[in-house]
């Protein structure tokens, strides 16, 4: 019975085995059925092995074959996209954490190389007995439509939300039922407020009674802007712009409205308005008009001020060849000539046309006109036209009074120019050009700089900034203007600031008188009063030198005449007093000379004239120079002169000449030169002796020159070498009487003397004295 009830229980384990495996047979034929009819790919991991399982569908998935390489989660995630691969990891490990499901969205790459977005699912259980490694079980979902779809919904609501006109969708009961961004700022509305709206709400023209039939319209085919006036959230109106769509989905009719506030618009185009008021009332203003002719279409257009310049009242345009019959004669023959040069060479003209209105008026306009290109051909061609008759009427008037006034310039005695703020002579008149040796033409490409010295006023740049700024009217001044000869003459200027006489901006305006023959006479003057006075002043020096020295003379008589008998009384013995009677005789007749050159500066001491022969005098004097000057000197000689007979006293003469080459010499004492006398006969005429000391009368003359190469004379000293006493050595060697005994023989003479020096290159001395009547005379050679 035991061995029976055995026997039972051992079938029954096997019945009950035998049923489990069935069922387990059952279950994985479903599981594979399942897995096979599934698209998901499922996969599973043991994460203490590291074993997997994915299915077929997951490796088809992918690009693969089932199979096509081991199912190991390394290979899973060497799949993944590295920018994703953190992202899944993390999910992964919390759920390992957490034994809780997990959903996570990355990037696998398919056999053929491009990305796949995929949506793992699953969860971690517990391993065998809840103790151990934890498997986990998931699935692959392809989501990458999906993610398409939502990246482009979200675009799309991206753009919408972002467009600059405000989108609303509308139900067919006027609801509203979406909107964008713009829509908001429009009416200053929030979403959630609008959204609670209908059309009539924010529409005032609109009723819950009339929204039906604009319905219908909208459902119309026929789809045209409407302008209508919205009502913000704060009650003002808003002008808008609406264009519409009319839609059908799920059954359900829809209208999308495009609003756009049009407010700067209208803004604007109310400014255009006014500006194109503004643009008539000033082409009427200034009778000037505008034109277009369209080549393709033959279609002109032209502005109501060109009907007015041809008289027409009525009409809404001109055609070409109604235009063109307008001009007169040859007028006629250019703007034809010239409108089809532009039309067919694209080149621009701009002319003066005189034309016969529709009422007979004769007038003048100026017209331009240029192609209008597009894609390189000539599409159109357009301009302007404009009613110059006063403004020609004008410039002939203008014209005739500019040659009046130019006639004027040109016969004006002065000279006129006229200068640009840099200084440049930019015209001038016939007076000006004369007067500085130039043609005009010559003239007006020079500037101030090149007319007139660099120390003068006029080509001072500040001078000229000043009058063209304004800071003076005018300036009067006296310059110097330099010939195209080379000379300098003087000029009496008046400059003025002038504006637009040459153009735009401002000119400088000049009128010149040349005064050079005043200023050669003001300087003749100022040389003859200078002469005047020198002369007034050596008369009355020589008056006074003459009286001190006949009173002296006298008293030196007297000390003479003492001394003598006192050395006549002192006996032969008294050798000390003769010593100094001596030296009281030698004194006096210093004494004497002096007085004797005093007196012959003054004209006291009467001398006995006859006729001398100056070469003769010259040759003996030559004769004491050369035994007396410095050997380093050269003496030489040049008697030119074929008449050399003067009245005079040869003793004197001597003198002088002795003088004068004695004080050469001692300008020449350092490093020796060249002394030259040299004689020539002159001829004076009337006014040729003006320039001299003694203003010298008409006759034959002697000229003596005495020239040297020594230190020459200081300017600041020239002027006082012949007045008495004055000397430039030093004390006790000079008595500074004898260039003034020189001064006072020439005078006595009735000659002349005149000197030029300059500093460091030497002194010539020129004597003038009067011929006797001619008669041959030797010639000495040099």
């Amino acid at each position: 019975m035991r061995d029976e009830d055995t026997s039972k229980s051992q079938l029954i384990r096997e019945l009950a085995g035998l049923r489990s495996r069935a069922d387990d047979l059952g279950k994985r034929e479903t599981l594979s059925l399942l897995l096979k009819a599934n698209d998901d790919g499922i996969w599973a991991w043991k994460t203490e092995t590291g074993e997997a399982y994915f299915s077929p569908s997951w490796y088809t998935m992918l690009g693969y074959e089932p199979d096509e390489f081991p199912p190991t989660y390394k290979n899973l995630i060497g799949l993944i996209h590295p920018d994703d691969l953190d992202k899944a990891n993390a999910a992964i490990l919390l759920a390992k954490q957490t034994r809780k499901p997990f959903s996570v969205e990355f990037r696998m790459k398919t056999k053929g190389g491009d990305w796949l977005w995929i949506q793992s699912r699953g969860r971690a259980f517990e391993g065998e007995g809840g103790e151990g490694h934890p498997h986990m079980v998931g699935t692959h979902t392809d989501i990458s439509s999906r993610r398409e779809t939502e990246t482009y919904l979200r675009l799309t609501r991206s753009i919408i939300e972002r467009a600059n006109v405000g989108i609303y969708l509308v139900d067919e009961e006027g609801r509203i039922l979406e909107i964008n961004r713009k829509a908001e700022e429009i009416l200053g509305y929030t979403k959630a407020d609008l959204e609670q709206l209908t059309i009539p709400d924010i529409d005032p023209d609109i009723t819950p009674e009339s929204w039906p039939l604009l319905w219908n319209e909208l459902r119309g085919e026929k789809k045209e802007s409407l302008i209508r006036k919205h009502i913000g959230k704060d009650g003002s109106p808003v002008p808008v712009e609406i264009y519409t769509t009319h839609l059908a989905y799920e059954g359900k009719e829809f209208d999308v409205a495009f609003v756009q506030d049009i407010t700067e618009r209208l803004q604007k185009e109310e400014v255009i308005r006014e500006k194109d008021i503004l643009l008539q009332d000033i082409g009427r203003q200034a009778k000037i008009g505008a034109w277009k002719v369209d080549l393709e279409t033959g279609r002109v257009t032209n502005t109501e001020e060109i009907l007015r310049i041809y008289d027409l009242d009525d009409k809404e345009k001109v055609s070409i060849d109604e235009g063109l019959s307008y001009c007169t004669g040859e007028s006629r023959i250019r703007i034809e000539n010239a409108f089809h040069r532009a039309v067919d060479e694209g080149i621009p003209y701009d002319l003066d046309l005189e034309i016969l209105s529709a009422k007979g008026k004769a007038k003048w306009v100026h017209t331009t006109g240029y192609p209008v290109m597009k894609q390189g051909h000539i599409m159109a061609v357009q301009g302007s036209f404009q009613d110059i008759t006063e403004i020609k009427q004008s410039e002939m008037l203008l014209k005739k009074s500019e040659k009046k006034y130019r006639d004027l310039i040109e016969l004006s005695p002065l000279g006129i120019g006229i200068i640009d703020p840099e200084g440049h002579i930019v015209d001038a008149n016939q007076s000006l050009a004369v007067m500085l040796g130039y043609g005009i033409d010559e003239l007006i490409r020079l500037s101030l700089k090149d007319i007139c010295p660099l120390e003068g006023m006029i080509s001072n740049q500040s001078l000229l900034e000043t009058l063209v700024k304004g800071e003076r009217a005018s300036v009067s001044l006296e310059e110097r203007f330099r010939h195209r000869a080379g000379d300098l003459i003087w000029v009496n200027i008046k400059m003025a600031r002038t504006e637009n006489i040459c153009g735009p901006g401002v000119f400088l305006s000049l009128f010149c008188e040349d005064i050079s023959m005043r200023k050669r006479m003001e300087e003749e003057r100022e040389k003859l009063e200078s002469q005047l006075m020198h002369s007034r002043k050596m008369e009355a020096v020589g008056q006074l030198a003459g009286g001190v020295a006949h009173d002296f003379n006298n008293m030196l008589a007297g000390i003479m005449a003492a001394a003598e008998l006192l050395q006549q009384s002192i006996p032969n013995g008294e050798s000390s007093a003769g010593e100094y009677l001596n030296m009281i005789v030698e004194s006096s007749e210093r004494a004497s000379k002096l007085i004797a050159q005093l007196l012959a500066f003054s004209r006291k001491e009467m001398i006995q004239k006859e006729d001398i022969d100056i070469h003769k005098v010259l040759e003996e004097t030559l004769s004491i120079l050369n035994r007396t000057l410095d050997r380093r000197i050269t003496i030489r000689h040049d008697f030119e002169a074929e008449s050399a007979v003067i009245q005079g006293d040869g003793n004197s003469i001597i003198n002088a000449i002795l003088n004068l080459s004695i004080n050469a010499g001692q300008a020449m004492k350092e490093k020796g030169g060249e002394l030259t006398i040299i004689t020539r006969n002159k001829k004076l005429g009337y006014g040729s002796g003006e320039g001299t000391m003694f203003s010298l009368k008409p006759g034959n003359y002697l000229e003596i020159e005495i020239r040297d190469t020594g230190t020459g004379i200081a300017p600041e000293i020239i002027d006082r070498i012949f007045e008495p006493f004055f000397t430039t050595k030093g004390v006790g060697k000079g008595s500074g009487l004898g260039l003034s005994a020189v001064y006072g023989t020439v005078e006595h003479h009735d000659g002349d003397i005149t000197v030029n020096s300059k500093v460091g290159e030497g002194t010539s001395f020129h004597i003038f004295l009067p011929c006797s009547l001619p008669h041959p005379s030797p010639t000495t050679g040099r």
